[in-house]
């Protein structure tokens, strides 16, 4: 992936929807993370098929300038906010976004207002506590920061 990427305001945007490929991988951390008992600690780096050295949390209302300075360079263009109703991850490697990943606000807990000023993460850091499940046409996992990994930049 590019370290910049240039979309027109208003149009598709890296924030507003995923990739397919984007989606099987949310898909696949939620399966893996269902399977899990109620308050295990799971890492977030032994659930993503790619490398990462940081992961940055975004809640609603984060603008994309904010993005851009919490992350530490330029990746989002135009005017614009984490849409409501998501949760944006941003995984870098050095100065490069390797991916990012969309999640429900349900799904994931946290201080949300903190979030949206950004939370960034080494892998060791970025451990997530299973706190439940619900029910919606299958069984979904609820889970949150734990509390070894409450640490910020």
């Amino acid at each position: 992936m590019n370290s910049k990427t240039n979309f027109p305001p208003r149009l598709w945007s890296p924030i507003y929807s995923q990739t397919d490929q984007q989606s099987k991988i949310v898909d696949r951390i939620l399966q893996v993370l269902n399977e899990q008992e109620e308050g295990c600690n799971v890492e977030l780096a032994d659930l993503t098929p790619f490398e990462w050295d940081r992961v940055c949390l975004f809640g609603m209302g984060a603008s994309h300038e904010y993005v851009n300075q919490v992350i530490g360079f330029e990746w989002l263009d135009g005017k614009g906010y984490v849409q409501e109703q998501r949760q944006l991850f941003v995984f870098t490697r050095g100065k490069q976004v390797v991916e990012h990943l969309l999640f429900r606000p349900e799904i994931v807990r946290g201080n949300f207002e903190s979030w949206r000023m950004g939370v960034c993460l080494s892998p060791t850091e970025a451990v997530f506590t299973i706190d439940g499940y619900v029910e919606h046409n299958k069984r979904i996992p609820i889970f949150r920061l734990s509390d070894s990994g409450t640490e910020t930049d």
